[in-house]
C-alpha cells in the first residue's frame, strides 16, 4: 500500500483505487484554517484587504447585510473564513475598521490642534478636516464617513466607546477645548449640542463622500463644502439657547441624555 499525501488535513476526502496492482489513497483535504495562507509577509496586506473589503460593504450595506464569510471573499481570499481568523465575530471588524482609519485621523487631528485650539472655529476644523483629507485622499475611492454613518446608527454597537478610544483621543481634546470657550454653557445643553454636532459632521462627510464618488453635478468642491460644514458646527454652539429651551431645561431630569454624552465624549 502507497499513502500519497497532497497535504495536511483537517476536512478528509479518501479516494481509495488500485493501480499496477496497488492500493493508492489519496489524502486530499479542504483547509479550514487561513492560517495556512496568511504568511508573515503577507499577514497585514490581508489583514488590510479585508478592513477595505469589510468597509466597502458594510457602507453599502449595512452591517446586517454582510457576513465575515462576505467581506472574505470582496477581499479575494480562497480561504473565506480569513475575516473570521483576523477579527473573530463581526464586532471585532467593526471595532477594527474603525481603528485602522482613526489611527491616522486622530493624528492628524492633534497636529491642527497643535498649531491652533485657540477659538471654537479653530477647533472644529481639526474635527472635521482629517476625515475629509481622509476621504480625498484614498486611493480607488473612499467608504471611510459612509461606514461611520452605517456602524455610528446601529443600535448593537455601543458607539461611544470607539470614540473613547486611545485612536480617538482628540475627540476628547476638541470637546475639552470647547467646553472651555463656552464656560456659561449649562452641561446638559452642551453635551447634547456635542453630540449634534458630531452627527451632523458624520452625515455630511457620507454625503460629500457619496456625492464625491459618484462623480455627481451637485458635488460641491470640498474647500467650499468644509467650510460651510465648520460654519453649521460652529453655529451648534454659538446659537443662543432660547427662552423655551431654558424653561425645558428647568424640567428636564437631571439623568438625561447629556449625561450619556459627557460619559460617551468627555
Amino acid at each position: 500500500m502507497i499513502l500519497k499525501i497532497k497535504a495536511a488535513a483537517l476536512k478528509y476526502d479518501f479516494t481509495p483505487f488500485k493501480a499496477s496492482g496497488l492500493i493508492v489513497i489519496t489524502y486530499q483535504y479542504t483547509d479550514l484554517s487561513p492560517c495556512a495562507e496568511i504568511t508573515p509577509d503577507n499577514k497585514e496586506q490581508t489583514r488590510e484587504r479585508l478592513l477595505l473589503a469589510g468597509e466597502k460593504l458594510i457602507a453599502e450595506n449595512g452591517i446586517e447585510g454582510v457576513s465575515l464569510r462576505q467581506v472574505g471573499i470582496e477581499a479575494g481570499q480562497k480561504n473565506t473564513s480569513a475575516a473570521l481568523y483576523h477579527f473573530s465575530h463581526k464586532e471585532g471588524l467593526l471595532l477594527a475598521i474603525f481603528e485602522y482609519r482613526m489611527a491616522h485621523v486622530d493624528q492628524r487631528r492633534h497636529q491642527l490642534l497643535d498649531k491652533d485650539d485657540s477659538s471654537i472655529r479653530a477647533l472644529i476644523k481639526a474635527w472635521v478636516l482629517p476625515d475629509l483629507e481622509e476621504i480625498t485622499s484614498t486611493k480607488g475611492g473612499s467608504y471611510h464617513a459612509r461606514f461611520l454613518a452605517v456602524a455610528s446608527n446601529h443600535p448593537a454597537l455601543n458607539f461611544s466607546k470607539l470614540w473613547t478610544s486611545p485612536y480617538a483621543s482628540s475627540y476628547m481634546r476638541i470637546a475639552k477645548g470647547l467646553k472651555a470657550l463656552l464656560p456659561k454653557m449649562p452641561e446638559t445643553i452642551f453635551y447634547s449640542r456635542f453630540g449634534m454636532a458630531m452627527i451632523q459632521s458624520i452625515y455630511n462627510l457620507a454625503d460629500q463622500e457619496r456625492l464625491r464618488s459618484s462623480k455627481s453635478k451637485n458635488a460641491i468642491s470640498e474647500d467650499l463644502f468644509i467650510h460651510q460644514l465648520i460654519d453649521v458646527m460652529e453655529g451648534i454652539f454659538i446659537a443662543p439657547i432660547s427662552t423655551e429651551t431654558k424653561k425645558q431645561l428647568k424640567l428636564a431630569k437631571p439623568a438625561s441624555q447629556a449625561t450619556t454624552l459627557k460619559k460617551g465624549y468627555v
